[in-house]
């Protein structure tokens, strides 16, 4: 029923250029575009450079799939897709949590989705007012990896708002679902209008041609009379996901100005559980005290936590592990015992990992995780982050990458200290 007005902008995406599964998503009037891009920049200039709060956005995720069982796939892929969603949008002050997952089979619209997406979307949207409803079905039949409606395409709350996705492009690094959200959070395809015409609305995004696509060439410049080369690091082009890591602060203004009035319900979403990080790491006292982990030696490892969202993290606790077992743990855990609130870094003095690679150690980076966990019964909250530890044969000073050794003895300050020592070789 739609599918006349999706295909005038697959074909005019893949013409002369690729096969491969593009974007479906609709596009808005110009005019529309030049005026919302207008109400941002009036918007973003009266905040006088005010940073954006953090929202909360709920997910419902829909897993369309065939009687065979194509398209079925376990829990753990809608998680972590939503974690890589997090990665990319957590730095632009936006949150996505997994919220209700559903399973329906269904022949017809695995295989129609395209066509079928207000139908299913009927029957299936969950509380579209304070929810993102994703469904996955089979799209690939139709040249689409994923579309969405740009977020003043439909009233708040209509059902008809979402984001669907082929369910072979839910990966965690799978770039897809953070640029069909983009759409759905307002912004359009930063290729949407032309050489000399500013086509997304946003101001810092560099205007390219739809016909240069597909290239991770930083110096690409398919607009050379208009500022900036083609923004081929952007989520919001077409290029690979290993080149896809930016949203713009632009960008940024014009997602959260699009929640604040369009999908204005998801500002009622409160947060039920922090969002830890490591912040820092310092690694101090070893054997030897240059700072410096080799084999055979212990050594202190005190560890930063940062929370990103609303909610306070209590009593938290830290445990490192490695699958090295050259790597021993003298002490493998840190507790906090002072709460973590919004936007703060916490550190302890009196607790620490303690160390000790073996002397038969491989030396290189050494792959660990850190648990963090909280006391919350209520909402549970546990995360694992992934770290390394460099073991090394390198004393302070050592080796020495910025001095030319021609005799003994050296001079040089080995120590920052402003003063040379003479070292005889």
């Amino acid at each position: 029923m739609k599918k006349i007005i999706l295909l005038i902008s697959i074909i005019s995406l893949t013409y002369g250029q690729t096969n491969r599964p593009v974007c479906g998503t609709p596009s808005i009037p110009q005019d529309q575009i030049e005026e919302i891009g207008s109400a941002v920049e009036q918007w973003s200039n009266y905040r006088d450079g005010e940073r954006n709060e953090m929202k909360m956005v709920f997910v419902a995720w829909h897993i369309v799939h065939a009687t065979s069982g194509a398209g079925n796939y376990g829990d753990d892929v809608a998680y972590d897709a939503i974690a890589w969603l997090n990665e990319t949008f957590a730095p632009h002050n936006f949150a996505f949590e997994l919220d209700t997952i559903t399973r329906t089979e269904n022949d017809d619209w695995f295989q129609n989705w395209y066509d079928d997406v207000f139908q299913g979307a009927a029957a299936l949207s969950i509380d579209p007012f304070h929810n993102m409803n994703v469904y996955t079905a089979d799209l690939y039949s139709d040249g689409v990896a994923g579309f969405s409606y740009l977020a003043n395409y439909f009233p708040a709350g209509d059902y008809r708002h979402s984001v669907n996705m082929d369910y072979r492009d839910l990966a965690y690094g799978n770039d897809v679902l953070t640029h069909e959200a983009g759409h759905h959070l307002g912004l359009p395809h930063t290729f949407s209008g032309s050489c000399g015409i500013d086509g997304d609305g946003v101001g810092d995004t560099p205007r390219h041609l739809d016909s240069q696509l597909w290239s991770c060439n930083e110096n690409l410049d398919s607009c050379p009379n208009d500022e900036g080369n083609d923004p081929v690091h952007n989520y919001m082009t077409y290029t690979s996901s290993t080149c896809q890591y930016e949203f713009t602060v632009g960008q940024e203004d014009y997602m959260h100005f699009c929640v604040e009035n369009y999908h204005y319900g998801y500002l009622e979403n409160n947060f039920g559980s922090p969002n830890l990080y490591v912040d820092a790491l310092s690694f101090e006292d070893d054997t030897d005290e240059d700072g410096i982990l080799n084999p055979g030696e212990q050594m202190k490892l005190y560890v930063d936590v940062g929370n990103a969202y609303d909610y306070n993290a209590d009593s938290i606790t830290l445990v490192i592990s490695s699958e090295n077992e050259q790597l021993f743990f003298i002490d493998n855990t840190i507790q906090f015992f002072s709460s973590i609130g919004e936007g703060e870094v916490g550190s302890t003095n009196s607790d620490w990992f303690e160390l000790y690679p073996l002397p038969t150690i491989t030396l290189g980076n050494v792959e660990c995780n850190i648990n963090i966990t909280t006391s919350d019964t209520e909402n549970p909250y546990e995360i694992d982050i992934p770290i390394q530890i460099n073991v090394s044969l390198d004393q302070k000073g050592f080796p020495i990458d910025d001095i030319v050794i021609k005799s003994s003895p050296i001079i040089a300050d080995l120590y920052g200290s402003n003063t040379k020592n003479i070292i005889f070789w």
